[in-house]
């Protein structure tokens, strides 16, 4: 499992970064209300980054925000990207590089949405299965892990 407290600034030669999601992981997010609306800072996410960032690391703003289509409610995406710079100046006390994809090399990926699995394996990650509590949800993954795991492994491996 991927813990946060493992990512070393200096890995792969200070290539790696870590993610975070900006709406619901940095910001509060209460439904759409708008392309520049940000929320007010989550201090939890926020003081992560700011520790991280005092170790010398990079920190990187993930967010679909900033995908394809340029225009969106006639807003372009160079404004979002200005809302999203002021709102990290503002509240983090510096400009963080904003981007709408992984690469690789992005160690991990902080985000309200995620759910992690067990690398290579497919299998849930402890800690997220006892976070998700609709048994229904989980049910249904355990059964495709069950069903497709072993042709999923077999397609990675090709």
């Amino acid at each position: 499992m991927i813990k946060l407290e493992d990512y070393d600034p200096k890995r792969d030669g200070g290539r790696s970064w870590v993610g975070f999601d900006l709406d619901g992981t940095l910001a509060y997010h209460e439904g759409y209300k708008g392309r520049l609306h940000i929320g007010a800072p989550i201090p939890a996410t926020v003081a992560m980054v700011k520790h991280l960032l005092e170790r010398g690391g990079t920190v990187k703003i993930v967010t679909a925000r900033m995908a394809p289509p340029e225009w969106v409610d006639d807003v372009h995406v160079s404004h979002v990207l200005g809302a999203i710079i002021l709102w990290c100046e503002t509240h983090i006390g510096q400009e963080l590089e904003v981007v709408c994809a992984k690469d690789k090399d992005m160690f991990c990926l902080v985000d309200d949405r995620a759910i992690q699995v067990e690398k290579n394996t497919g299998r849930l990650c402890k800690d997220t299965v006892d976070y998700v509590t609709d048994e229904e949800f989980v049910e249904l993954l355990h059964r495709c892990n069950e069903k497709y795991g072993n042709a999923l492994r077999a397609l990675a491996d090709m």
